[in-house]
C-alpha cells in the first residue's frame, strides 16, 4: 500500500473517532453512561471474537489476567471521558482527553525508567497550559440546570463545568495508563489478542456496573437517530475505525500516523462548533493550539539526515 493511501486512511479513522464524540453527547440524554459503553464495547468483541476463534490455543491462564486488567483500565477511561462529556462540551472533552499523548512517555519512564528528553518535558507544560487556558473560561450551557449532589457538596452551573473537566482530564490519564500497559504486554503476547480481551473484559465490567447502578434504557422508545448514533459508535468507531487505524499504522511512518491520529481532538472540537452550535470562543482557540502544539512537539520526530 502506498503511505499517502495509508495517510488518508488514518486520517479518516480520526474523523470517525472525532465524531463519535457528538454521538455519545446526543446519546447521553437517552442512555445512561455504562450501557453506552457496554453496547460499544460488546460490539468490539463480536468484531474481534475471530481473534479468540484463530488464537484460541494461545490464550493462557497469564493472559486472561493482563487481558482482564487492560480492559479494566479501558473501561474506567471511557467512563471518566463519557461521564465528564454529560457537564461540558464535546470540544472540550476531546481536547483535554488528548492529554494522553505527553503523558504516556513520563508513564513509560517509571514502568520502563526510559526518561523522556527536554522536547517531552517542554511538551507537557504547554499542553498543561492550554487544559487550563480551556477551564479558565466557561461555555455552560444556559439550559443546562442539572443539580448533583456529590460527597455533600450541591454542584450545578459552573461547577459541574469543573466537575466534567476534572473527569476528562482523568479520563486522559487512564487513556495513557492503557496505552503504557499494552506497549509493556504486547512484548510478550500478541497485540490483537490483548485488544479482543480488552473489548471482552470492559464489556463485563460496564454491564456489571450498568446492572447495578443504573436504569435499563426504554428501548422501544427510541427514535431513529438513537438507533444511528447507537450504530455508529459501535460499527463505524469502534470497529471500522480501529480497522483502518491497523491498516493504516502498518504502512505509515509511526512518528506521522501518530501525529495523524492526533487530529482526532481537533475533528471533535471542530465538529461540536458545526453540529452542537458549541461557542467557538477565544479560549477555545488558544487553548485548542497550545494543546495540538504540545502534540506536534511531543510526537514529531526529525529524520535523521544521511550521511
Amino acid at each position: 500500500m502506498h503511505k499517502k493511501t495509508a495517510i488518508m486512511l488514518l486520517l479518516l479513522a480520526s474523523l470517525i473517532w472525532g465524531a463519535s464524540f457528538i454521538a455519545v453527547k446526543s446519546l447521553l440524554s437517552y442512555i445512561s453512561i455504562n450501557y453506552i459503553l457496554a453496547v460499544r464495547f460488546l460490539a468490539g468483541t463480536l468484531a474481534l471474537s475471530v481473534i479468540f476463534i484463530k488464537n484460541r490455543k494461545d490464550f493462557t491462564p497469564k493472559l486472561f489476567f493482563r487481558g482482564a486488567l487492560v480492559g479494566l483500565v479501558l473501561y474506567l477511561a471511557f467512563m471518566f471521558q463519557t461521564w465528564g462529556l454529560k457537564y461540558i462540551t464535546s470540544g472540550k472533552n476531546a481536547l483535554i482527553t488528548a492529554l494522553y499523548v505527553v503523558i504516556v512517555p513520563f508513564l513509560m519512564w517509571g514502568f520502563k525508567k526510559k526518561r523522556p528528553n527536554l522536547r517531552t518535558i517542554l511538551a507537557a507544560f504547554i499542553c498543561f497550559a492550554g487544559v487550563g487556558v480551556l477551564s479558565s473560561v466557561s461555555d455552560v450551557d444556559s439550559s443546562m440546570n442539572i443539580t448533583l449532589e456529590l460527597f455533600g457538596l450541591s454542584l450545578s452551573g459552573r461547577g459541574l463545568e469543573l466537575f466534567g473537566i476534572v473527569l476528562t482530564s482523568i479520563s486522559g490519564v487512564l487513556f495513557a495508563v492503557h496505552i503504557a500497559i499494552v506497549a509493556i504486554y504486547s512484548e510478550e503476547h500478541d497485540v490483537m489478542n490483548i485488544t479482543f480481551l480488552q473489548f471482552l473484559f470492559a464489556a463485563l465490567f460496564a454491564f456489571i456496573a450498568a446492572s447495578l447502578l443504573e436504569t435499563f434504557p426504554p428501548l422501544l422508545e427510541f427514535d431513529s437517530s438513537v438507533w444511528l448514533s447507537l450504530g455508529y459508535i459501535c460499527i463505524l468507531s469502534t470497529v471500522v475505525a480501529l480497522s483502518l487505524q491497523n491498516i493504516g499504522v502498518k504502512h505509515a511512518p509511526p512518528e506521522l500516523a501518530s501525529l495523524v491520529l492526533c487530529l482526532e481532538s481537533v475533528f471533535g472540537c471542530a465538529l461540536g462548533i458545526i453540529i452542537l452550535k458549541e461557542k467557538l470562543t477565544t479560549a477555545v482557540i488558544f487553548g485548542s493550539i497550545l494543546i495540538l502544539l504540545s502534540i506536534i512537539v511531543s510526537e514529531y520526530q526529525p529524520r535523521k539526515r544521511r550521511g
